[in-house]
Formats: C-alpha cells, structure tokens, sequence
C-alpha cells in the first residue's frame, strides 16, 4: 500500500492536466485531429481514458484517440510512426502525450530494476510544408543480440540511405556504449522510461542534423529517425 501514501503520486490525467496549458501557450490546439497516449508503466489511476479526458480539455468534439501501451520502452516511437502514417492520410495535426509513472499497485521486479521517475513530455506532430524536425523512417527489428547492436543500427541507417557516422543516436546507456564505436551518440536516462529520447532533445534546442531514436529490450531494437531542415 506504499503508492496509495507515496507523495509524488502522479496519475496521467494529472500530469496532462499541467502539461496542456504550458503547450497551449506555444501552440494553438483547436485544430487536433488524433490524439495519442504512448506509456510503458500503467497508470495509476486504472480504467481512466487519458486520450479522451485530453480530447474533453481541449474542446475538441471530432477528434479521435488511442493509447499505445503494449510494446514496452517502444511505445512512443511506434507512436510517433503511427502519428505519420494517420497524418499522411489528410489530418494535419496530432497530440503525441509520452508519459510513465513511478508507483504501482504491486510489487514488481522490473520496476525494482529501473527505479523510475514520474516523467511525460507532449508534443504535436504536424503535416505542413514549413522546414523543421521531420520522421523520415521507422524500423524495428527482433531478435537482435546484444552483441549486434551497433552492426545492426548501422543497417538501419544504411538500409534508409544515411552514414551512420553523420547521425547521431539517441539511446539508453547499454545502447550507446555499444554504438559508439560508429558515430556519435547522446545518453538518456534511463529511468525517465518512454520518455528518454524526448528529454534529450529537449535539453538540446540547438541540435541539427539527423538523430535517431532508439530503444532496446528483449532483443527487440526500434529505430525512428527525426532530420532537421525537412518539411514535417
């Protein structure tokens, strides 16, 4: 019963009732068409439907919304791949809400292991022709041993026409040490969960260039990549 008095409790309605009014000053979001929740950790509160208590706050009656909480760390990039793939179909705008939290309602050994922070970023993924941060690919590829990591990020890159040496890979720990070898890389935090990646690149506002989001787990390596420059 340790998570019904922990203090840092954080359902995911609450953290995307504090989040929306920050995005809401940099953005217009009348006009969302999907609404995405991408989690690995499930929420606190059991049985709430995020997607559509995102879709009430904004007011929008014709919008449509689905979490993704099935692929563990590569929720949010398969997310971010269905966002696309929705948008290239005529809608113009998705919310992508990114979000775990800490405390379960049972003992687990995973937890345990990852020692998790509360943690959630949005975002809106948008189909237009003005230059910025664009998903130019998605893979994901299973059965990949720990030991072909590094060979196996550099197909990725290759297979999708990029040097792997001019991209830069955003990963947890065990990844980039096993990347490095071939380019540079960025280290996330692991225990930030889902989302790592987002964190990173919004520590890095200046980054240019093509970087490549990754996760790991039970030999099940995803790869999206964002280039910068490209119309979204």
């Amino acid at each position: 019963m340790a998570w019904l008095q922990a203090p840092d409790r954080a359902p995911f309605a609450h953290m995307v009732g504090q989040l929306l009014p920050e995005l809401e000053k940099r953005t217009n979001l009348d006009d969302i068409d999907l609404v995405l929740l991408a989690h690995w950790l499930p929420d606190l509160h059991l049985g709430t439907s995020v997607t559509n208590y995102a879709l009430h706050r904004l007011g929008l009656n014709n919008g449509f919304g689905f979490a993704i909480s099935d692929r563990g760390p590569s929720a949010p990039l398969f997310a971010l791949n269905c966002a696309q793939r929705y948008l290239s179909g005529g809608c113009k705008r998705a919310l992508l809400m990114v979000m775990d939290q800490k405390h379960l309602l049972y003992r687990s050994d995973l937890v345990d292991r990852l020692k998790p922070r509360n943690s959630a970023c949005l975002m809106v993924v948008e189909q237009n022709e003005e230059p910025g941060a664009a998903v130019s690919w998605y893979e994901s590829r299973t059965g990949v041993p720990s030991e072909a990591i590094a060979s196996t990020i550099s197909d990725i890159c290759h297979k999708n026409g990029m040097d792997r040496s001019s991209v830069t890979v955003i990963a947890n720990p065990d990844v980039a040490d096993a990347a490095q070898c071939q380019g540079p890389v960025l280290r996330q935090d692991p225990r930030l969960l889902c989302s790592a990646p987002f964190a990173v690149l919004a520590g890095a506002p200046d980054f240019s260039g093509a970087a490549v989001l990754t996760s790991y787990a039970d030999g099940e390596l995803t790869a999206v990549c964002l280039e910068q420059g490209l119309a979204a």
